[in-house]
């Protein structure tokens, strides 16, 4: 039987049948999602499949040719960084507990507080059919709701919330200490080679002592072009490293912050109203009582007086739930001692300030500095946080 004929007939090589599996394996579906049978999350995306095969593909090169000229050390170091990146790769993209399910949903409402400024007690999901909790966000591409959202992540084509974040996290700093390595080893290996190549006057002294700007580039690109493998996959790491480095950083810089990616950009549209003047604020009192409906789009008081639907989320329901479940008790360090408000008239500016704070004791907020984070517990704090599921 020829090749084809015995392909075309489902014979496959036990390789060829172990790949095709490996990239084809989905995450099972949640039984009580409620959903279609499999979301295009539940399996990898062409760009995570892109991703690890430009890892796999690079490191193929690389290895091979890098062997000889490797140390002890370097043998013993490698092994361990070149699985880890893909070892948390499939964490944070297996993961589901970071997916609120009719069957945790009552555990998910209990692991933040509403702040009454970015969230809300009583939204409800259109799609899920449920209360919102704190912090949570649905994506229409994994088809619910995700606790603490930070961002649908299309490398991993799964979103990253509270029990996959640190995965995520992790996956970054392992795949640029994989990329930086691979430059320095690339960068020693070809510079031992130069040293051996190139003549040098002084025995023992370093090659490039006494060469031109342009004579160190040209020695350069000619080890680059003789041991193509190491020094091209080296050049990709050294580019790709810093893009590695530089998620890594900001993502460190939300943990500081203590909000997630989807809480930057609502703290963005807070700044920006802030700016147009419609923000106010005051300190809490005994006995406080509400601004007028009509005026209010959002409050920190303990039910949102008003939620206009031009306000809210595309998944949320204006409708608001009298019931104490809608803000169930939550054990947390942090509370606010500020009432803040988003002024709505119409569109136009805010009520008589003088007025407001005659009856009330309101001021204009001048920035973002002036509101309180109650998500915010000191960057150790979130960083623990992170790594204890949150």
């Amino acid at each position: 039987m020829d090749p084809a004929t015995l392909f075309s007939s489902g014979f496959r090589p036990a390789g060829f049948r172990w790949t095709i599996d490996l990239l084809d394996r989905k995450r099972e579906p949640l039984p009580d999602r409620g959903k279609a049978p499999h979301s295009l999350s539940e399996y990898p995306s062409s760009l995570s499949l892109l991703f690890i095969a430009l890892l796999f593909f690079s490191e193929a090169a690389f290895i091979p040719s890098a062997y000889p000229h490797l140390g002890i050390f370097q043998l013993v170091v490698l092994p361990p960084l070149i699985l880890l990146p893909y070892i948390f790769i499939y964490l944070a993209w297996s993961s589901t507990a970071h997916l609120i399910t009719p069957s945790n949903h009552q555990s998910q409402m209990r692991h933040y507080p509403y702040d009454h400024i970015l969230f809300h007690p009583g939204p409800i999901c259109r799609t899920c059919k449920h209360l919102k909790p704190a912090r949570s966000k649905h994506c229409s591409i994994c088809k619910t709701c995700i606790s603490k959202h930070d961002h649908h992540c299309i490398w991993l084509n799964n979103c990253l919330g509270r029990g996959n974040y640190h995965y995520f996290i992790l996956m970054l700093f392992f795949t640029g200490v994989l990329l930086s390595y691979g430059a320095y080893l690339a960068y020693i290996i070809l510079s031992s080679l130069l040293q051996r190549t190139v003549p040098s006057t002084v025995p023992g002294q370093h090659w490039s002592i006494g060469k031109s700007w342009k004579a160190y580039f040209q020695f350069w690109a000619w080890a680059i072009v003789n041991y193509v493998r190491i020094g091209f996959v080296g050049l990709l790491a050294l580019m790709c490293s810093p893009l590695a480095w530089g998620f890594l950083g900001y993502h460190l810089y939300l943990i500081w912050a203590g909000m997630t990616t989807n809480e930057s950009v609502k703290w963005s549209d807070l700044r920006e109203d802030i700016d147009d003047g419609l923000v106010l604020i005051r300190r809490k009192t005994g006995n406080f009582s509400a601004t007028p409906a009509d005026h209010i789009i959002t409050s920190t008081t303990t039910r949102a007086e008003s939620y206009p639907r031009e306000w809210e989320d595309e998944d949320e329901q204006q409708d608001h739930l009298p019931d104490e479940d809608t803000e169930p008790k939550v054990a947390w360090p942090v509370c606010t001692s500020q009432v803040v408000v988003r002024t709505y008239n119409n569109g136009g500016p805010p009520p008589p300030l003088s007025r407001l704070q005659r009856e009330q004791g309101w001021r204009r907020v001048n920035g973002l500095h002036e509101i309180e984070n109650i998500y915010d517990l000191g960057f150790w704090d979130n960083f623990l946080g992170v790594f204890e599921g949150g």
